[in-house]
């Protein structure tokens, strides 16, 4: 399972080594005991295909590249919700996960129909040291007219994002600033999310968008 899970690399370069460094040392070091593994993405299978496709060839969607979403938060909140509001949880419900790392998903019957997540982590709500919602023609400008290397994009896109654009101050002290400056950025994706699914007819995003949803706001650490 671990060499399979190495195979997965190029699509979490920002995690998954350092899980799988975890994971092998557990593995070494409890040989006896048994060992289980919770996939972050695995809420998400029931979106359906056309939340999930990007406007590329088929080729590759079936190469994998496809919008992947992270789910565990959000598994727990809809398992907990009751515990937590006295409230069944609503059949369509709207989650934002709040924290240094943010994104929304929409749930229906306890379902994942869609996230504010892509490809990587880079997608959606803006974050701590990420881009988030970014114009593909950046990138292609940054490597042709600015001269940066695919590295140098890609630290830049991962971990400068704080640097003066947005948050005036460098992590960890804007980290501090996260949870207004997310609130705001959140309810602002929520209305966007919202007008672009009207827009463009999309039938399971708007299902899980009608005046009945609830949103749940969750920050990470609290």
């Amino acid at each position: 399972m671990s060499e399979d899970l190495r195979a997965l690399i190029p699509l979490s370069s920002l995690h998954q080594p350092y899980n799988l460094q975890v994971l092998d040392l557990l593995l070494q070091k409890y040989k006896e005991i048994s060992h289980i593994a919770c996939f972050d993405t695995s809420l998400h299978f029931t979106n359906p295909p056309i939340t999930k496709a990007f406007g590329l060839p088929k080729k590759y969607y079936d190469k994998g590249i496809i919008r992947y979403g992270f789910g565990l938060s959000y598994k727990y909140v809809s398992s907990h919700f009751k515990e937590m509001t006295k409230e069944d949880l609503p059949t369509k419900t709207i989650i934002a996960y709040l924290g240094s790392g943010s994104s929304l998903c929409a749930i229906k019957n306890s379902l994942s129909l869609t996230s504010s997540m892509g490809f990587s982590v880079l997608d959606g709500v803006m974050v701590g040291t990420r881009t988030g919602n970014l114009d593909p023609g950046v990138v292609l400008y940054l490597i042709d007219h600015e001269q940066m290397t695919t590295k140098e994009v890609t630290e830049l896109l991962y971990k400068r994002n704080q640097d003066y654009s947005v948050c005036p101050v460098k992590a960890p002290i804007c980290v501090l600033c996260l949870p207004v400056t997310h609130l705001m950025l959140n309810y602002r994706y929520i209305f966007n999310l919202n007008k672009d699914i009207k827009n463009n007819k999309i039938n399971p995003y708007n299902d899980a968008m009608k005046e009945d949803s609830r949103v749940g706001l969750c920050r990470g650490k609290l």
